[in-house]
Formats: structure tokens, C-alpha cells, sequence
């Protein structure tokens, strides 16, 4: 009786695999080169779409803390930082709350609004009540 080897190859196994074990199977070194240059590509791909992610991520953050300061009426201790900061966490705050709305950069816009409206209320408020005492 005659076995019969099944190959199935995956990406994160091709660098993984040695070459001389394959060469029965007829995949010769230019199949194994085209293979590890995709799973390079891919890697590198993937790498600067998190960089990115990152990046609108903080710019959609400020721009909600800057939208949720406009709408209040008032500024965000901290300026431009400020705004990040409280776009971000408004955008936490809001998460925890409601779960509707577009999403840019995992990030729900309009729960995130309102949270940071919420966060910039609350914390204008402190503000006011430190700065009377």
C-alpha cells in the first residue's frame, strides 16, 4: 500500500518549511522565492496599514474633541493635545454607551461625539469649581 503525502502550505509556515524536503513534490527554488517575497510584502503591507491606523486614529480623535468643543461652546484645557486626548477617550466613553453609528479608524463617530461632549462638560465643569475655591 502506498501512502500519499499531502502538502498544504500556508504563509506563515513557507519560511518555516525547509526547501529540500519539498523538491520531490517538484516546487524548486524559483516557487519557494516567489512565495517568501509575497509573505514579505504582505508583512511590510500590514506593518505600515497599523502605522496608518494609528495615525487617523489620532486625527479623527482631535477632530471629534475639536467638534465637541465647538459644540459646547467651550475650549479644551491643552489645546491641539487636548483635543486628541479628549476625542479619544470621549470616543471610549461613547463606546461604552451606545454601539450605532458610521465608524472611521474604529472609531464610532457619533458615540464618540457625545462622549466627548460628555467628557468636556464634565471636565469644564471641575475646572469651574477648582477655580471658584
Amino acid at each position: 500500500m502506498i501512502k500519499r503525502k499531502r502538502i498544504t502550505i500556508d504563509c506563515n509556515s513557507i519560511i518555516v518549511c525547509k526547501r529540500k524536503k519539498f523538491t520531490n513534490y517538484g516546487l524548486n527554488d524559483d516557487f519557494w522565492g516567489y512565495l517568501i517575497s509575497k509573505q514579505e510584502k504582505l508583512h511590510r503591507l500590514e506593518q505600515e496599514m497599523k502605522k496608518m491606523g494609528f495615525i487617523l486614529y489620532l486625527i479623527v480623535g482631535g477632530i471629534i474633541g475639536w467638534l465637541a468643543g465647538l459644540i459646547l461652546g467651550k475650549d479644551v484645557p491643552g489645546g491641539i493635545i487636548g483635543n486628541i486626548i479628549a476625542g479619544i477617550i470621549g470616543a471610549w466613553i461613547g463606546d461604552m454607551l451606545f454601539d450605532f453609528g458610521p465608524v472611521i479608524a474604529d472609531i464610532q463617530i457619533i458615540p464618540a461625539l457625545i462622549g466627548a461632549i460628555i467628557l468636556i462638560f464634565v471636565v469644564s465643569m471641575i475646572l469651574k469649581a477648582l477655580r471658584k475655591s
